[in-house]
């Protein structure tokens, strides 16, 4: 197995749905389940939707597993910044008293750098001088890579053509900033394909709005996690760090009590989009693990069939999936 990171840098502002009011809320990260989704329909569109979903769904191991997107800052080209989520286990420390000199900053921390991160997990007690850089804010270090704003929509009632003001909330990345992906490939074969797919992705767009142009990106080239400095400590952590969304098959579900050392979750629910088309249709609503959790060993997941009840009669004519696959990175790999 290999891993990979790879660079989305966006054309146009971007809109990631968030739960709220209308579309004011929008996140600046993309969850593995929303961007997988959308990477098989852009495979449905070279006409290999079939072959992704087997692909994914392989008994054992998937030939290929994604992680959710996270923001990024190539402004210095030879020392690019990456950010991963926080930890949701309690850091260690040498001396007691930082854990409560920090512990306040430390819980509003979102986004840590990598080798932060993995000493984080890692099981090994920070110094003071790590404990502080922790409970720096990454905005504070780096600056600010990008900018979110409320754009305003006018709707016209279709009768009286009364109209009435909406807001649309956007992310806008500051040049040189955008986001960035991992993927673990056990399968080689589907490297090309995915680079390909991804491409014509960055065509479609990412995310909501795309009928105003939204979303569009252009996707660097697939870069061995092993030339990613950053990156390079969680081969040393104890425990593995969730940079997915994760669902636990059957045979998991009784590992979880026993592995799990910190966990969140998420419910994932919305609208079927089918190939460029998007449908008025709800699929099943589910709950996930969230990233940043934290396990004793990876966990696989699978494929979860959220395909509404009665879908012959909604005019669905296919099944409809949501990845819970496991992108976890720590010492010993990943499932």
């Amino acid at each position: 197995m290999k891993t990979y990171l790879y660079h989305l840098t966006f054309k146009a502002p971007i809109h990631f749905g968030s739960h709220g009011i209308g579309l004011e809320e929008t996140t600046i990260s993309l969850g593995s389940d929303s961007f997988c989704s959308a990477l098989v329909n852009a495979f449905a569109l070279m006409g290999q939707a079939e072959e992704v979903i087997d692909a994914l769904n392989s008994a054992g191991r998937p030939d290929f597993v994604l992680s959710s997107l996270f923001p990024y800052s190539c402004a210095k080209p030879r020392s690019p910044v990456y950010l991963v989520p926080r930890p949701l286990c309690r850091p260690l420390f040498r001396e007691e008293a930082d854990g409560i000199r920090f512990a306040k900053k430390l819980k509003k921390r979102r986004w840590l750098e990598p080798d932060e991160a993995s000493r984080w997990v890692s099981g090994k007690p920070l110094s003071h001088e790590q404990a502080a850089a922790l409970a720096e804010d990454v905005e504070k270090r780096h600056g600010q890579w990008w900018v979110e704003d409320l754009r305003p929509r006018v709707a016209l009632d279709r009768h009286s053509s009364n109209s009435s003001i909406w807001w649309c909330g956007t992310v806008v990345f500051k040049p040189h900033n955008g986001l960035y992906g991992l993927i673990h490939v056990t399968n080689e074969a589907w490297k090309d394909r995915l680079q390909q797919a991804l491409a014509l992705l960055g065509e479609m767009g990412l995310g909501g709005e795309r009928t105003y142009g939204m979303g569009e990106f252009e996707v660097g080239d697939f870069i061995p996690i092993e030339q990613i400095g950053g990156f390079t400590g969680f081969a040393e952590s104890q425990n593995q760090l969730l940079l997915s969304r994760y669902y636990p098959s059957m045979q998991e579900r009784g590992l979880l009590d026993r592995h799990l050392l910190a966990w969140d979750m998420v419910e994932s629910r919305g609208h079927i989009v089918s190939g460029r088309h998007a449908t008025g249709i709800k699929r099943k609503r589910v709950r996930m693990l969230t990233e940043g959790c934290v396990a004793q060993r990876p966990l696989t997941g699978t494929m979860i069939d959220v395909t509404p009840d009665g879908a012959d009669e909604l005019g669905l004519d296919h099944r409809v999936y949501r990845c819970g696959l496991g992108f976890w990175i720590g010492k010993g790999g990943a499932a």
